[in-house]
């Protein structure tokens, strides 16, 4: 399962949130998952759908840990039962296409 995540902290007093968002992909790290950070968001691999929920509720202790008292998730899934999806395949099958 691949997952995207933006995490919007509310309230931090200045436009800058990227200390916030290293947090945020400290906590995908200190888990071991595989990600990638982008411009807009940070892409993940899970196996099941508790995890994500283990993901958001640790991001959230951290970020009342900063004093952030409201955080907004976005959040996409892409889920397959028919094949385990990888970031790295789904992004070489599209340059894979280009360069045909």
């Amino acid at each position: 399962m691949i997952v995207e995540i933006q995490v919007l902290p509310l309230g931090t007093g200045s436009p800058s949130v990227s200390e916030y968002v290293a947090e945020a992909v400290k906590v995908l790290r200190d888990k071991g998952l595989n990600f990638k950070v982008t411009p807009m968001a940070t892409v993940f691999e899970i196996d099941n759908f508790s995890q994500i929920s283990d993901v958001l509720d640790e991001i959230r202790k951290r970020m009342e840990a900063r004093g952030i008292k409201r955080v907004v998730f976005v959040i996409r899934i892409d889920y397959r039962s028919d094949k385990e999806l990888k970031m790295d395949r789904k992004v070489e099958s599209v340059m894979k296409r280009i360069r045909d």
